[in-house]
């Protein structure tokens, strides 16, 4: 019986889907001066895959419409949100390790000094 409520709201699932994944993906920006578990991301790939069912369950089952309600049909927004959960999906995979490093005159002491002129 659940199954079927989480069903009829797609909208919302998705919504808190996304609000998840973005909150997940956004996590390693906190100052926190601890180093990323080996892991991380697989829930932001868990959670676009999710959606990514969701959504196609949806184009497969559309609502049922009843008398006098206008058809749904797929349109541009259908296949925005798919695409839109495979790329939360997608966006997991990416290695968080990847850090930014700042220049420093420490790493390299003697860089400038073998440039001729």
């Amino acid at each position: 019986m659940t199954t079927l409520v989480i069903l009829t709201v797609v909208d919302i699932v998705l919504l808190v889907l996304a609000a998840l994944a973005i909150l997940d993906a956004l996590a390693p920006l906190a100052p926190t001066g601890r180093p990323l578990p080996g892991g991380a991301g697989g829930s932001v790939v868990l959670l676009g895959a999710v959606a990514a069912a969701f959504v196609i369950f949806r184009m497969l089952a559309p609502p049922s419409s009843a008398v006098g309600v206008a058809e749904m049909s797929l349109r541009e927004g259908a296949w925005l949100a798919l695409l839109g959960s495979l790329m939360i999906a997608l966006g997991g995979m990416w290695p968080r390790s990847i850090g930014f490093l700042a220049p420093s005159a420490g790493r390299a002491p003697g860089a400038w000094s073998g440039l001729p002129g």
